[in-house]
């Protein structure tokens, strides 16, 4: 047997299970997909912590979605946190594309476009279903996107969580980190008397 035959048999030894699995793709050796050499998860272990990490274009959004996917087609109620408006996507079919057909046909999965039954969820006046919270449940990212600040406002409101306020002045604390000033101040109650009217 070839190297490429051994880790393909070691693969599909690895990842055998009794019961149902989701497939999260192929294994790769030396930048060569093998083909059917599939990466699963026991459905039964899918209620355990996780953890998928990687950089920017990597595909951390694109292994939620594969997840999602087989976890409805199995019955499994899923709900994601989406911030950025990735995953909603996952009510349409896709319409294809050159290279996911060729991912796939290395893969060795067909590719099968599915729309999914998806209900929207959201904080505030946004498209979906409106959800109550109360103030001290709000991260600085929500708290950013009901204030509607902008981007460099966001950054700010993130980046003072990380700053240990007694190593500056509250002048000069408050002068790199305006948003601060919003949320520190006697504003900080209309601010919050505006998040409910939104809320509520």
């Amino acid at each position: 047997m070839t190297s490429k035959n051994n880790y393909a048999k070691h693969i599909l030894d690895g990842y055998s299970f009794e019961g149902e699995s989701l497939t999260l793709g192929a294994a790769i050796l030396e930048q060569d997909t093998i083909a059917k050499a599939f990466v699963k998860i026991p459905l039964k272990t899918i209620n355990r912590h996780g953890l998928i990490s990687g950089a920017t274009g990597t595909g951390k959004t694109k292994t939620l979605q594969v997840l999602s996917d087989q976890l409805s087609d199995k019955g499994v109620p899923v709900l994601l946190m989406d911030i950025k408006g990735d995953l909603s996507g996952l009510a349409k079919p896709s319409p294809g594309h050159p290279k996911i057909n060729e991912r796939h046909q290395a893969i060795g999965l067909p590719f099968i476009p599915t729309s999914y039954e998806v209900e929207l969820l959201s904080l505030s006046k946004e498209i979906g279903t409106r959800l109550r919270a109360t103030v001290s449940e709000f991260g600085p990212i929500l708290m950013s996107k009901i204030l509607n600040l902008t981007e460099t406002q966001t950054a700010q409101e993130v980046s003072k969580k990380e700053v240990n306020p007694s190593k500056r002045s509250p002048s000069s604390y408050k002068r790199q980190h305006p948003i601060v000033k919003v949320l520190t101040s006697a504003t900080f109650i209309r601010a919050v008397f505006g998040i409910l009217k939104k809320v509520v």
